[in-house]
């Protein structure tokens, strides 16, 4: 729980301070982290956070060429 915990904080902090991070570096490990799978109500968090993303099409959660596309496929998966 407390991993998940952890995976859901530094969604938030990828979401909500970004300028406060270097996000090309952190996004792409918060999304290796993905999905959460122990802990129900900080998996939905999350993805909601990771729906966000994609919605506004992130660039930095898609990555350069959208190299990350097919991870975030398989979190929906």
């Amino acid at each position: 729980m407390a991993y998940d915990n952890a995976v859901s904080a530094l969604g938030k902090i990828c979401q909500f301070h970004r300028d406060s991070i270097d996000s090309t570096q952190i996004i792409p490990a918060w999304l290796s982290c993905l999905p959460i799978k122990g802990d129900l109500i900080e998996a939905k968090v999350v993805h909601e956070l990771l729906c966000s993303m994609v919605e506004r099409s992130d660039m930095e959660l898609l990555g350069p060429n959208n190299q990350y596309v097919p991870k975030i496929v398989s979190v929906f998966a």
